[in-house]
């Protein structure tokens, strides 16, 4: 018997691997050495990479603003600010953007 599918649910049919199973595979092994994720995404070479979301709390004129800088780009908002951050932090910007007083 198979279970109804929920109304709203965001199923769209069968489940498709994002990986064949030799990359499955080399993953497990490489993880079974102990390498870091960071070391084995550099090891594929493949543009695999893990990226953690991070939710960032901000106003609806803050919100507006990041839309339209985003919008100027061609970019999505969330893509924005993934910039923004990773550009500082790969500089150490914080006492640059940060005003502490």
């Amino acid at each position: 018997m198979t279970a109804a599918i929920p109304a709203g649910s965001h199923f769209r049919g069968e489940i498709q691997p994002r990986w064949n199973n030799a990359k499955a595979a080399k993953i497990a092994y490489l993880t079974g050495l102990g390498r870091t994720s960071t070391a084995i995404a550099e090891e594929l070479g493949d543009g695999t990479r893990q990226q953690i979301p991070v939710p960032v709390p901000l106003t609806a004129g803050q919100r507006a603003q990041v839309k339209k800088h985003a919008q100027r780009l061609g970019i999505t908002p969330e893509e924005w600010l993934r910039r923004v951050a990773a550009a500082a932090i790969k500089d150490d910007l914080y006492a640059a953007v940060v005003d502490e007083d």
